[in-house]
């Protein structure tokens, strides 16, 4: 029976605890900040709900950097740079050793060719770099060499455009049998279960100029079909089907995607573009998005 309602009196901690974690890397600075109620027992890099966050009010500030004619970023593909990860599990936070981790070219989407020299793997604290070059665009293909942790496939998709050294953002990924779990605590339709086609499913953060969780913005995908479930969350990261555009929390997911290539659009509530991008969906793989104007 395909259910694609959300009853919002389902205990669905494992999808909110998921959604309301999502790390932001800020411009020109080499540390991190990880929004929600999990990220102070890391000591990620603080809280950002302050100054930063009442900046983020200031509709002009907020978007200042849209509109005009804005320079291609400057730069230049032979030089290396860093780009780190910590890769967690969702629910517990403990480290995800041993996952193996690729880059791939956005237009690649089964990374036929990895990027030369990128393969990685997480040591035991769950920390990986990858080796880049600068102006580099697309995402990172992560997968587990064993059935021990049960990771559910995933693609982390690299962004904005990679111009210096990263700071080491904490990355929450799914295992499949926590993802089964959130999708019978949401009631939404199962891949794993229904016997439909294949689909894919996609997690989005959106952020606005100043690397802030954006509100009010209209996330929307290009390849919906009848049995896709989309998703925004509430202030404090639950999903709710009576929000038609992101909160203050800035998250929000796209269940039961076809697999291929789905564009994703970000505008304003005035229908102002901010953003538009293609990424890669998998069939049984989840998505990881960063959604927000290029710099």
């Amino acid at each position: 029976m395909n259910v694609r309602f959300l009853t919002l009196a389902t205990p669905i901690v494992a999808i909110a605890e998921l959604v309301a974690c999502h790390v932001l890397l800020e411009g020109g600075s080499n540390g991190a900040r990880c929004n929600g109620p999990s990220c102070s027992d890391t000591g990620d890099a603080g809280d950002a709900s302050t100054t930063e966050g009442d900046a983020g009010n200031d509709d002009d500030a907020t978007w200042k950097c849209l509109g005009g004619d804005r320079p291609e970023p400057k730069v230049a593909p032979s030089i290396a740079v860093r780009y780190e990860h910590h890769f967690v599990r969702v629910l517990d936070r403990k480290p995800w050793e041993r996952l193996e981790l690729r880059a791939c070219d956005s237009f690649d989407e089964y990374c036929v060719q990895p990027l030369a020299g990128s393969a990685t793997t997480t040591d035991t604290l769950g920390l990986a770099v990858v080796p880049l070059y600068r102006g580099f665009r697309g995402y990172l293909d992560i997968s587990e060499p064993s059935s021990d942790g049960g990771l559910l496939p995933s693609l982390v998709v690299v962004g904005p455009v990679v111009d210096r050294d990263g700071p080491i953002p904490r990355v929450a990924l799914y295992s499949a049998e926590d993802f089964r779990y959130a999708l019978a605590a949401l009631h939404a339709v199962a891949v794993y279960v229904d016997g439909s086609a294949p689909s894919g499913h996609l997690l989005f953060k959106a952020l606005d100029c100043l690397r802030q969780p954006a509100a009010d913005v209209v996330v929307r995908v290009n390849t919906l079909t009848a049995d896709t479930f989309q998703y925004y969350t509430d202030a404090d990261g639950v999903p709710s089907i009576a929000v038609e555009a992101t909160t203050s929390a800035g998250t929000g997911g796209v269940l039961r995607l076809p697999i291929g290539r789905a564009t994703l659009s970000m505008t304003k509530h005035d229908g102002t573009l901010i953003v538009e991008t293609e990424v890669p969906i998998r069939a049984g793989t989840m998505t990881y998005v960063t959604l927000g104007p290029t710099p």
